[in-house]
């Protein structure tokens, strides 16, 4: 058996944890935000995917699919795209508009997130397969059937 899948696991929990260990070493509130952003980026597999924030957004909010259920309407997507516009003003203009309220938000979309990774980690073993899980995420049942069929042609 190889250790690989688990040293790729460990290697995001380990990225995952050292960017949340940076917001608590941040004196101003902005590094602390693009700190926690960074971290939705790295639990998002941002790298894969560009690093386009819309991309972000979706699969960070995928995470929060509990949660949204018991919020009214869609507050939790203009929450992350407050969020996200904000990252990019500061990012692109340096326009420091960021209060602890905001940190407090992507701080806590970013722990349901961590959580809900280490719930999934026994099934969603790799990077490999978590990102496979966020391409196909989408896909209705047709699709996945479909994929499914090719796969066990495949095997055989």
């Amino acid at each position: 058996k190889s250790d690989l899948p688990e040293i790729a696991r460990n290697s995001l929990f380990a990225d995952v944890f050292r960017l949340y260990s940076l917001r608590m070493d941040s004196i101003y509130g902005f590094t602390a935000f693009l700190s926690f952003w960074q971290l939705a980026e790295t639990i998002s597999l941002s790298s894969n995917i560009g690093g386009k924030t819309e991309k972000v957004l979706e699969r960070i909010s995928w995470h929060l699919e509990p949660v949204k259920k018991q919020l009214m309407g869609n507050t939790m997507d203009k929450t992350l795209r407050g969020l996200a516009k904000k990252r990019n003003k500061l990012v692109h203009r340096g326009i420091t508009d960021i209060d602890q309220s905001d940190i407090n938000i992507i701080k806590w979309i970013c722990e349901k997130a961590i959580k809900w990774l280490l719930h999934h980690s026994n099934k969603l073993r790799t990077v490999g397969q978590l990102e496979k899980y966020y391409s196909h995420r989408t896909l209705n049942k047709t699709e996945i059937k479909n994929i499914m069929i090719a796969i066990e042609h495949l095997e055989r």
